[in-house]
């Protein structure tokens, strides 16, 4: 059985194939909140809630592990080629991300993981400041939610 760990390393891989397989290649990929002035994709843990497939007895109960992936692009100039470009770029990368996710409901583990609930996607913009610098580039951002679906986590105790 796979630890938790193990599934996010398992999301990772598919990001980093991803963000290597895509022009321009995404070279930061990380779990964390963004940290640079660079296209990045992160996944962030956003905590628990109800298993979405149910399944609780007795004494276990199933939870879900509510993920967000995220990518930022910096913006360089929002003339209308540069502009269009940006909004390609993030609709593909954020459609590779997900099939491969789709691909891969229970992370190649299903005693670990029974299955994957995919939410919609969101878009914005942000000015991303760094410490005490002046503001920073605004970045295009895209994110989506992902619950994975783990098995009799939690004991009851009686």
């Amino acid at each position: 059985m796979s630890s938790f760990a193990d599934l996010i390393e398992v999301i990772r891989t598919h990001c980093e194939t991803v963000a290597a397989a895509v022009t321009p290649a995404i070279t930061v990929v990380r779990m964390a909140d963004r940290q640079s002035d660079v296209a990045q994709l992160t996944v962030q843990y956003e905590g628990d809630e109800d298993s979405p497939f149910g399944g609780n007895t007795f004494g276990k109960t199933q939870v879900g592990e509510k993920l967000t992936i995220a990518l930022d692009v910096p913006i360089s100039s929002f003339d209308k080629g540069a502009a269009e470009a940006v909004e390609i770029y993030v609709q593909d990368v954020k459609a590779r991300i997900k099939a491969r996710l789709w691909g891969d409901l229970t992370l190649t583990d299903p005693t670990s993981c029974i299955g994957m609930v995919i939410g919609n996607a969101t878009t914005g913009y942000v000015q991303q400041t760094f410490r005490d610098a002046p503001a920073g580039p605004i970045f295009r951002t895209m994110s989506f939610p992902i619950v994975l679906a783990l098995p009799d986590v939690d004991t009851i105790a009686i």
